[in-house]
């Protein structure tokens, strides 16, 4: 509604579960380092509502997200071109600590993935607890051949959820691969047909949210 326009992450509740949606279907949800902010805002913006039980993480429009915004290649790599490395490295470590904070967000979250989810899109994917992708999506992870280096903390995250030789590929050669694959190498919980995967999801939702209050949180 009006109350969303132009912002380019959105925060909505409804009973138990909560979404936080990247709101940017024009550019497929192209990811800004302000959005990974906007995300950990309504992930404890979660986390201090008692009622909350869940928290699902979309992407309006055609895609999850097709990666990070390379329209501003400097801003890519962290600002090192125009600001000096020292300022890059920061960035960088500021983007890992947010993978961090939402791995560890005090209240279980599902992907909901649809049709692009390359790049960084694919770290919110390994980040969150659950993750249904729809039948058709595409995934990857480029950015290793572009050089950036700073990525290098997502290896520990590929490789615990698929292993290290299937890491060491996906990193090295930046491959597309499709949702089944996804599936087999465990990035994602289940691939369902497009038409059934909000079904699916709010079904894992009401599943979680049936689970007592204390149980959720300390797990």
């Amino acid at each position: 509604g009006a109350m969303t326009d132009g912002q380019e992450v959105t925060y909505e509740v409804e009973g138990n579960v909560s979404t936080i949606e990247l709101n940017r279907p024009a550019r497929h949800n192209a990811l800004t380092d302000a959005m990974f902010d906007q995300v950990v805002d309504g992930l404890r913006k979660a986390e201090r509502d008692d009622q909350i039980k869940v928290v699902i993480l979309k992407g309006e429009g055609a895609s999850f997200s097709s990666g990070f915004d390379m329209s501003n290649p400097d801003e890519f790599y962290g600002g090192a071109e125009t600001k000096g490395a020292r300022f890059a490295i920061q960035t960088l470590r500021h983007r890992a600590d947010v993978m961090r904070e939402i791995l560890h967000s005090g209240k279980p979250t599902i992907a909901r993935v649809q049709r692009n989810c390359i790049g960084a899109g694919l770290y919110l994917v390994l980040v969150s607890n659950f993750a249904i992708a729809s039948e058709g999506t595409v995934f990857g992870l480029p950015e290793e051949r572009f050089g950036s280096g700073g990525t290098s903390w997502i290896f520990p995250f590929v490789a615990a959820q698929c292993g290290l030789k299937k890491a060491n590929e996906l990193l090295m050669t930046g491959r597309k691969f499709d949702a089944v694959e996804a599936e087999r190498l465990n990035l994602i919980n289940r691939v369902v047909p497009f038409d059934q995967l909000d079904e699916e999801v709010s079904e894992l939702a009401k599943a979680i949210c049936s689970l007592p209050r204390e149980g959720i949180a300390s797990s």
